[in-house]
Protein backbone atom coordinates (compact mmCIF):
# COMPACT_ATOMS: atom_id res chain seq x y z
CA UNK A 1 0.00 0.00 0.00
CA UNK A 2 1.55 3.28 -1.16
CA UNK A 3 -0.12 6.59 -0.31
CA UNK A 4 0.56 10.31 -0.07
CA UNK A 5 3.75 10.25 -2.13
CA UNK A 6 5.05 12.97 -4.47
CA UNK A 7 7.56 11.97 -7.18
CA UNK A 8 9.22 14.61 -9.36
CA UNK A 9 12.17 15.07 -11.75
CA UNK A 10 13.11 11.38 -12.05
CA UNK A 11 13.66 9.30 -15.18
CA UNK A 12 10.34 7.51 -14.53
CA UNK A 13 7.87 8.34 -11.81
CA UNK A 14 6.40 5.28 -10.07
CA UNK A 15 7.35 1.86 -11.50
CA UNK A 16 5.83 -1.51 -10.58
CA UNK A 17 7.47 -4.38 -12.46
CA UNK A 18 7.12 -8.14 -12.74
CA UNK A 19 4.33 -10.38 -11.53
CA UNK A 20 3.22 -8.10 -8.70
CA UNK A 21 -0.34 -8.44 -7.36
CA UNK A 22 -2.87 -6.36 -5.44
CA UNK A 23 -0.85 -3.20 -4.95
CA UNK A 24 -2.90 -0.19 -3.83
CA UNK A 25 -1.81 3.30 -4.85
CA UNK A 26 -3.74 6.15 -3.24
CA UNK A 27 -2.91 9.84 -3.63
CA UNK A 28 0.35 9.46 -5.52
CA UNK A 29 1.51 12.41 -7.64
CA UNK A 30 4.07 12.00 -10.45
CA UNK A 31 5.15 15.31 -12.01
CA UNK A 32 7.85 16.43 -14.46
CA UNK A 33 9.53 13.06 -14.91
CA UNK A 34 11.54 12.40 -18.07
CA UNK A 35 9.51 9.39 -19.21
CA UNK A 36 6.29 7.79 -17.90
CA UNK A 37 4.58 9.11 -14.81
CA UNK A 38 3.25 5.66 -13.82
CA UNK A 39 4.56 2.42 -15.35
CA UNK A 40 2.68 -0.54 -13.90
CA UNK A 41 2.92 -4.29 -14.55
CA UNK A 42 1.38 -7.26 -12.74
CA UNK A 43 -2.33 -7.28 -12.02
CA UNK A 44 -5.33 -6.81 -9.73
CA UNK A 45 -4.10 -3.44 -8.48
CA UNK A 46 -6.19 -0.55 -7.15
CA UNK A 47 -5.04 2.87 -8.33
CA UNK A 48 -7.05 5.62 -6.68
CA UNK A 49 -6.82 9.43 -6.65
CA UNK A 50 -3.48 9.51 -8.45
CA UNK A 51 -2.21 12.28 -10.75
CA UNK A 52 0.35 12.30 -13.59
CA UNK A 53 1.29 15.77 -14.81
CA UNK A 54 3.80 17.16 -17.31
CA UNK A 55 5.73 13.91 -17.74
CA UNK A 56 7.80 13.47 -20.90
CA UNK A 57 6.08 10.28 -22.06
CA UNK A 58 2.78 8.64 -20.97
CA UNK A 59 0.96 9.79 -17.88
CA UNK A 60 -0.17 6.23 -17.04
CA UNK A 61 1.32 3.31 -18.98
CA UNK A 62 -0.58 0.11 -18.32
CA UNK A 63 -2.24 -0.64 -15.02
CA UNK A 64 -2.05 -4.44 -14.83
CA UNK A 65 -4.66 -6.98 -15.87
CA UNK A 66 -7.87 -6.94 -13.87
CA UNK A 67 -6.93 -3.72 -12.10
CA UNK A 68 -9.17 -0.82 -11.10
CA UNK A 69 -8.24 2.79 -11.82
CA UNK A 70 -10.56 5.25 -10.10
CA UNK A 71 -10.60 9.05 -10.00
CA UNK A 72 -7.15 9.54 -11.54
CA UNK A 73 -5.94 12.37 -13.77
CA UNK A 74 -3.32 12.77 -16.51
CA UNK A 75 -2.53 16.23 -17.88
CA UNK A 76 0.15 17.86 -20.05
CA UNK A 77 1.93 14.56 -20.65
CA UNK A 78 3.96 13.63 -23.72
CA UNK A 79 5.59 16.94 -24.52
CA UNK A 80 9.05 15.47 -25.17
CA UNK A 81 8.22 12.05 -26.68
CA UNK A 82 6.10 11.55 -29.79
CA UNK A 83 3.02 9.32 -29.66
CA UNK A 84 2.70 9.25 -25.91
CA UNK A 85 -0.65 9.65 -24.22
CA UNK A 86 -2.47 10.55 -21.07
CA UNK A 87 -3.45 6.92 -20.42
CA UNK A 88 -2.08 4.00 -22.48
CA UNK A 89 -3.58 0.55 -21.92
CA UNK A 90 -2.04 -2.36 -23.85
CA UNK A 91 -2.69 -6.10 -23.66
CA UNK A 92 -1.09 -6.08 -20.20
CA UNK A 93 -4.15 -4.12 -19.01
CA UNK A 94 -6.83 -6.56 -20.19
CA UNK A 95 -9.99 -6.72 -18.07
CA UNK A 96 -9.12 -3.47 -16.28
CA UNK A 97 -11.81 -1.04 -15.13
CA UNK A 98 -11.17 2.67 -15.66
CA UNK A 99 -13.77 4.75 -13.83
CA UNK A 100 -14.12 8.47 -13.28
CA UNK A 101 -10.72 9.45 -14.67
CA UNK A 102 -9.65 12.54 -16.61
CA UNK A 103 -7.24 13.00 -19.53
CA UNK A 104 -6.73 16.72 -20.01
CA UNK A 105 -4.45 18.78 -22.28
CA UNK A 106 -2.16 15.87 -23.16
CA UNK A 107 -0.02 16.39 -26.24
CA UNK A 108 -1.31 13.37 -28.14
CA UNK A 109 -4.32 11.08 -27.47
CA UNK A 110 -6.13 11.19 -24.13
CA UNK A 111 -7.08 7.52 -23.50
CA UNK A 112 -5.71 4.73 -25.74
CA UNK A 113 -6.92 1.12 -25.58
CA UNK A 114 -4.44 -0.86 -27.68
CA UNK A 115 -4.85 -4.62 -28.25
CA UNK A 116 -6.86 -5.02 -25.04
CA UNK A 117 -9.91 -7.16 -24.33
CA UNK A 118 -12.85 -6.90 -21.94
CA UNK A 119 -12.00 -3.46 -20.56
CA UNK A 120 -14.43 -0.96 -19.08
CA UNK A 121 -14.00 2.80 -19.55
CA UNK A 122 -16.82 4.58 -17.74
CA UNK A 123 -17.60 8.09 -16.56
CA UNK A 124 -14.31 9.58 -17.75
CA UNK A 125 -13.46 12.99 -19.22
CA UNK A 126 -11.32 13.41 -22.34
CA UNK A 127 -10.75 17.16 -22.26
CA UNK A 128 -8.84 19.09 -24.94
CA UNK A 129 -6.17 16.54 -25.84
CA UNK A 130 -4.02 16.53 -29.01
CA UNK A 131 -2.16 19.76 -28.33
CA UNK A 132 0.81 18.62 -30.42
CA UNK A 133 -1.13 19.07 -33.67
CA UNK A 134 -4.69 20.19 -34.33
CA UNK A 135 -7.05 17.59 -35.85
CA UNK A 136 -4.58 14.70 -35.40
CA UNK A 137 -5.28 13.13 -32.00
CA UNK A 138 -8.37 11.91 -30.19
CA UNK A 139 -9.98 11.98 -26.78
CA UNK A 140 -10.56 8.20 -26.59
CA UNK A 141 -8.96 5.89 -29.15
CA UNK A 142 -9.52 2.15 -29.56
CA UNK A 143 -6.99 0.29 -31.71
CA UNK A 144 -7.09 -3.50 -31.79
CA UNK A 145 -9.48 -3.46 -28.83
CA UNK A 146 -12.05 -6.25 -28.50
CA UNK A 147 -15.16 -6.69 -26.36
CA UNK A 148 -14.66 -3.45 -24.45
CA UNK A 149 -17.40 -1.24 -22.99
CA UNK A 150 -17.04 2.54 -23.46
CA UNK A 151 -19.95 4.08 -21.61
CA UNK A 152 -21.01 7.39 -20.12
CA UNK A 153 -17.87 9.38 -20.96
CA UNK A 154 -17.58 13.08 -21.78
CA UNK A 155 -15.27 14.01 -24.67
CA UNK A 156 -14.81 17.67 -25.61
CA UNK A 157 -12.36 20.44 -26.40
CA UNK A 158 -12.98 23.52 -24.30
CA UNK A 159 -10.73 25.80 -26.36
CA UNK A 160 -11.92 28.28 -28.95
CA UNK A 161 -9.27 26.89 -31.33
CA UNK A 162 -9.90 23.19 -30.96
CA UNK A 163 -7.27 20.46 -31.16
CA UNK A 164 -9.03 17.20 -30.20
CA UNK A 165 -9.86 15.50 -33.50
CA UNK A 166 -12.50 12.90 -32.56
CA UNK A 167 -14.19 12.46 -29.25
CA UNK A 168 -14.01 8.67 -29.75
CA UNK A 169 -12.14 6.83 -32.51
CA UNK A 170 -12.56 3.11 -33.34
CA UNK A 171 -9.93 1.88 -35.77
CA UNK A 172 -10.36 -0.82 -38.42
CA UNK A 173 -8.81 -3.44 -36.11
CA UNK A 174 -11.46 -3.12 -33.37
CA UNK A 175 -14.03 -5.87 -32.81
CA UNK A 176 -17.28 -6.26 -30.88
CA UNK A 177 -16.98 -3.20 -28.66
CA UNK A 178 -19.93 -1.25 -27.26
CA UNK A 179 -19.82 2.56 -27.30
CA UNK A 180 -22.94 3.98 -25.68
CA UNK A 181 -24.32 6.96 -23.75
CA UNK A 182 -21.25 9.13 -24.27
CA UNK A 183 -21.32 12.89 -24.94
CA UNK A 184 -19.03 13.80 -27.85
CA UNK A 185 -20.17 17.37 -28.51
CA UNK A 186 -17.49 20.04 -28.80
CA UNK A 187 -14.68 18.24 -30.64
CA UNK A 188 -13.53 18.90 -34.18
CA UNK A 189 -15.38 15.67 -35.04
CA UNK A 190 -17.61 13.40 -32.97
CA UNK A 191 -17.08 9.62 -33.40
CA UNK A 192 -15.18 7.66 -36.04
CA UNK A 193 -16.45 4.11 -36.46
CA UNK A 194 -14.65 1.29 -38.25
CA UNK A 195 -13.85 -2.33 -37.38
CA UNK A 196 -16.15 -5.34 -37.07
CA UNK A 197 -19.22 -5.88 -34.93
CA UNK A 198 -18.94 -2.66 -32.95
CA UNK A 199 -22.15 -1.27 -31.46
CA UNK A 200 -22.35 2.53 -31.32
CA UNK A 201 -25.63 3.91 -29.99
CA UNK A 202 -27.27 6.58 -27.84
CA UNK A 203 -24.30 8.96 -27.92
CA UNK A 204 -25.04 12.67 -27.56
CA UNK A 205 -23.68 14.52 -30.58
CA UNK A 206 -23.59 11.42 -32.83
CA UNK A 207 -26.96 10.62 -34.38
CA UNK A 208 -27.47 6.91 -35.08
CA UNK A 209 -31.27 6.86 -34.82
CA UNK A 210 -33.87 9.20 -36.23
CA UNK A 211 -37.62 9.32 -36.67
CA UNK A 212 -40.33 11.67 -37.85
CA UNK A 213 -42.97 12.30 -40.50
CA UNK A 214 -42.69 13.98 -43.87
CA UNK A 215 -44.65 14.50 -47.06
CA UNK A 216 -42.89 13.93 -50.37
CA UNK A 217 -43.95 14.23 -53.97
CA UNK A 218 -42.74 12.32 -57.02
CA UNK A 219 -38.95 11.98 -57.29
CA UNK A 220 -38.33 13.57 -53.89
CA UNK A 221 -36.52 12.02 -50.94
CA UNK A 222 -36.21 12.33 -47.17
CA UNK A 223 -32.72 12.77 -45.71
CA UNK A 224 -32.16 10.34 -42.84
CA UNK A 225 -30.10 12.87 -40.87
CA UNK A 226 -27.68 10.25 -39.54
CA UNK A 227 -23.96 10.67 -39.03
CA UNK A 228 -22.98 7.91 -41.46
CA UNK A 229 -24.33 6.29 -44.59
CA UNK A 230 -26.67 3.39 -43.98
CA UNK A 231 -25.06 -0.02 -44.26
CA UNK A 232 -28.12 -2.20 -44.52
CA UNK A 233 -27.61 -5.86 -43.82
CA UNK A 234 -28.61 -8.71 -41.57
CA UNK A 235 -28.45 -7.68 -37.90
CA UNK A 236 -26.74 -4.34 -38.48
CA UNK A 237 -29.44 -1.85 -39.55
CA UNK A 238 -33.19 -1.42 -39.28
CA UNK A 239 -35.09 0.91 -41.58
CA UNK A 240 -38.83 1.17 -41.07
CA UNK A 241 -40.95 3.27 -43.44
CA UNK A 242 -44.70 3.49 -43.00
CA UNK A 243 -46.58 5.29 -45.82
CA UNK A 244 -49.73 7.06 -44.71
CA UNK A 245 -51.22 6.64 -48.20
CA UNK A 246 -50.49 3.78 -50.53
CA UNK A 247 -51.38 5.68 -53.67
CA UNK A 248 -50.49 9.15 -54.88
CA UNK A 249 -52.51 10.79 -57.62
CA UNK A 250 -53.98 7.42 -58.46
CA UNK A 251 -50.55 5.76 -58.76
CA UNK A 252 -49.28 3.16 -56.22
CA UNK A 253 -46.56 4.50 -53.91
CA UNK A 254 -43.16 2.78 -54.01
CA UNK A 255 -41.28 2.96 -50.70
CA UNK A 256 -37.54 2.27 -50.56
CA UNK A 257 -34.26 3.49 -49.05
CA UNK A 258 -30.66 4.12 -50.05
Amino acid sequence: YISNVYIENCKKGLVIEGDTREVTLNRVWCYNNQEDGFYIEGGDHKIINCVAGSNGAHGFRNVGGGSQVINCKAFYNGDTTANTYGFLFTSASRRAQIIGCQAQDNYYHGFVLYNVENMLLEGCNADSNGRASSNSYDGIRLDGAKKCLIIGNKCFDRNTEKYQRYGIYLSSTTENNVVAYNDVRGNLNNIYVSGTGNVVEHNRGFVTENCGTATVANDEYIAHGLEQSLNIGYNNCTVQLTPYTTVYDGVPVVVGCN
